[in-house]
């Protein structure tokens, strides 16, 4: 029994002369009022799919067994998933001996367990598998474009990738068909159809309080339109103004390009406020604020906690001192305007 997973590239195993029934099964969208019609079903599973790029997959299956497709919430771009079939020479197929049945909301957990299972899901629909039909279920997707084509066929109901994995099973269609041809494998490629757009998504880190107090102010805009945390806000390729504020926590404003069916990530860390001081003070002089000593090289910024602080700066026996104010965000010089004075008695 084999249970290769293979590649674009990769060799038909096990297999002679083949021949090439396309079945194609654009998986897709059911409303969340649809019922689910469960129904149970026993197969071996063989292996977990899970797709995260438009790459195509290729994978053996035999009689019986399960093939199961995930699609992650990360990877909303998936609009269908082309399914082609390939068998061994026509001649040692009995006309409508197989069928291919196609599942929805399957367990994934189940892709672990080893022997045959019961399954319980959703029947999107079972097809001859000498038909060389074209089947159409579009997969429910937030980036689904507008002019998505959809076929009129009902061969097969809607999927949804949100409430579980999607599932393949090749069966005998009738009775008597011979042990030889229970153990045809059939080499399965899988070619996921994609969204013309992309998306955006803001994502902040930091320490948990200050993501706390940052989140109360946050606002997130991409060209002034309103984008919530974590969220993936769906556009056609192209360059877009981000624009994050969250007060003294975080303000960034930067040009993010989006690329289709990918999902650009502007990874933001929310501080608490500080204000930058650059001191600029001769070598000699030590500097207090606060009346805590602080850093007086001129060649670094000190970032310092914004208020109200008594500046204080001595050099030997000549201090001066004066109360100070630092706003969040904002960048202060500091230094010293000493001058001679000449007075004529």
């Amino acid at each position: 029994m084999n249970r290769n997973v293979l590649n674009q590239d990769g060799h038909r195993i096990g297999l002679r002369a083949c021949m090439v029934l396309p079945v194609l099964l654009l998986l897709s969208g059911l409303s969340w009022n649809t019922p689910l019609n469960a129904q149970s079903f026993r197969g071996e599973p063989t292996v977990l799919l899970e797709i995260t790029e438009a790459t195509p997959i290729r994978s053996e299956l035999e009689a019986g067994q399960v093939l199961m497709l995930a699609i992650p919430d990360s990877y909303p771009f998936v609009e269908a998933l082309t399914i082609q079939l390939i068998s061994p020479e026509e001649e040692l197929l009995v006309p409508g001996a197989f069928s291919l049945s196609a599942y929805s909301a399957i367990d994934p957990a189940l892709a672990e367990t080893s022997g045959y299972v019961t399954f319980a899901g959703r029947l999107l629909g079972t097809v001859p598998v000498e038909s060389a039909q074209t089947y159409t279920i579009p997969v429910l997707s937030p980036s689904r474009s507008d002019d998505i084509t959809e076929s009129a066929s009902t061969a097969f109901r809607e999927a949804d990738p949100r409430i579980g994995a999607i599932a393949l099973q090749i069966a005998p269609a009738m009775k008597g068909v011979g042990a030889h041809l229970e153990e045809i494998a059939f080499l399965i490629e899988i070619r996921p159809v994609t969204s013309r757009k992309g998306g955006v998504r803001v994502e902040l880190t930091g320490e948990e309080g200050v993501l706390e107090r940052a989140r109360e102010v946050l606002h997130i805009t991409l060209e002034g339109e309103p984008l919530q945390e974590g969220e993936i806000l769906f556009r056609t390729p192209g360059i877009y103004r981000l624009e994050v504020n969250a007060g003294d926590y975080l303000q960034h404003t930067e040009n993010v390009g989006i690329d289709a069916a990918r999902t650009t990530t502007a990874l933001l860390e929310a501080r608490e406020p500080r204000a930058f001081l650059a001191i600029h003070v001769p070598s000699v002089a030590e500097v207090f604020l606060g009346g805590e000593r602080i850093s007086a090289s001129p060649r670094s910024t000190l970032e310092h906690p914004p208020g109200s602080y008594i500046l204080l700066i001595r050099m030997g026996d000549f201090v001066i001192s004066r109360r100070v104010r630092f706003e969040a965000n904002r960048k202060y010089q500091i230094g010293l305007d000493l001058d001679i004075m000449i007075k004529e008695d």
